[in-house]
């Protein structure tokens, strides 16, 4: 009885994690200059965001007590929309959808409560622009004065890796609640 008492008094602590993660994704864009001279957008405001998803895997490796060292190789795919009127006789519409590959590395404090684990970190990600692309279309609008509008003109799938950074970086947070079970762990 003495050992078991004793052998129930340990608590199992991981020194290594490793798992899967996936979600949805929201991005938030802001036009930080005008798209053109002629248009009609005030600056800044915001682009149409779409719902994204984002999935990959992850893990933490412990450092020292309750600190952890937290490493991930996410894949996201995102899109958003803009649309501006030139000079008051035509539309510009275009749709944007990029897929890129994180690797955010931070650090996280992981502090058990009773069956739960609560957890906050931070760190810093790099973002690797695999493919961007997007589909143009612009638009003569009615007009109460005859004039020359030109015909409409539809690019869709257009390529436009090549007109954005590839490599991008940011700060990141987090923060959550983990619910152990056995050998696996579920976190929010």
């Amino acid at each position: 009885q003495e050992f078991k008492n004793m052998r129930n008094s340990y608590v199992a602590i991981s020194k290594y994690t490793v798992g899967f993660t996936a979600g949805p994704l929201r991005p938030d864009y802001q036009i930080m200059r005008h798209h053109s001279a002629a248009g009609n957008v005030v600056e800044p405001t915001d682009y149409n965001e779409n719902i994204g998803i984002s999935f990959g895997v992850t893990g933490d490796v412990r450092l020292i007590q309750k600190l952890y060292a937290n490493i991930s190789l996410l894949y996201d795919r995102r899109s958003f929309e803009q649309e501006e009127i030139i000079l008051g006789f035509q539309r510009v519409y275009s749709e944007q959808t990029e897929q890129r590959l994180s690797m955010p590395l931070m650090l996280r404090y992981i502090q058990p409560i009773r069956n739960w684990n609560v957890f906050a970190g931070g760190g810093y990600g790099f973002h690797f622009l695999v493919k961007a692309t997007g589909d143009f279309l612009h638009m003569p609008l009615e007009s109460e004065v005859p004039m020359i509008d030109g015909t409409p003109h539809l690019a869709e799938n257009v390529d436009i890796t090549k007109q954005h950074e590839r490599l991008t970086r940011s700060w990141q947070l987090t923060c959550g609640i983990q619910r152990p079970f056995n050998k696996y762990i579920l976190e929010l």
